[in-house]
């Protein structure tokens, strides 16, 4: 059997990605041949754990370098049990955040480090859309969302986060797809699905 295709959405907190996965997931439909998931993988142990740190739930210290190897070993496991078992089945896995988002969110001087380890340790994807917006954007559309800032969630912290994103799209060129998030939803989504259908990825 073919395997199955791999597409994988990023971007800053706020950047508009999470909209953008929800309006593809209404275009392709409840259809058997695609798997929607998403990180961190809330059902693992390790997830969880993710999830108390980086909302604050967590009281006791847990250092960056560290956080970063548990969000590893969270995809690890999200690889091993959901998206692997999927693209050996010949279907299409979307995932809202992946590995990129580890490497931009992680220390600077670690993302060829962080990018080297994930590499090892789990697949690439054939697809990887980054949604980019200005800090300031992203910003203000957080403050309107009026929910618990993670620890994330900070001007400095954005910019480094996209500086990121980028740094990993001039890297590894043929993997991204940078759109302007900051436009209508439904122009967005019609660029994104125009280019999933030229890769005959669906």
């Amino acid at each position: 059997m073919e395997r199955g295709k791999f597409i994988v959405f990023e971007g800053m907190d706020g950047g508009g990605k999470g909209t953008q996965v929800d309006l593809l997931r209404q275009r392709i439909g409840s259809k058997s041949n695609v798997v929607f998931t998403k990180e961190h993988n809330r059902q693992g142990v390790a997830g969880e754990l993710v999830e108390r740190v980086v909302t604050r739930q967590e009281t006791r210290d847990f250092s960056p370098r560290a956080l970063q190897q548990l969000f590893i070993a969270d995809r690890v496991d999200h690889w091993d049990r959901v998206i692997r078992p999927a693209l050996e089945a010949g279907k299409l896995v979307v995932s809202d955040r992946y590995w990129p988002s580890t490497v931009a969110y992680g220390p600077i001087d670690q993302r060829e480090v962080l990018v080297g380890i994930n590499r090892q340790v789990v697949g690439d994807p054939d697809l990887a859309i980054l949604v980019d917006v200005p800090v300031e954007v992203a910003m203000a559309r957080m403050n309107l969302r009026g929910e618990p800032q993670t620890i994330f969630e900070k001007r400095e912290k954005l910019k480094v986060v996209r500086q990121g994103y980028l740094w990993q799209v001039e890297k590894m060129p043929d993997m991204w797809l940078v759109v302007n998030g900051d436009r209508d939803p439904e122009v967005i989504a019609v660029e994104i699905w125009g280019e999933i259908k030229r890769r005959e990825m669906v």
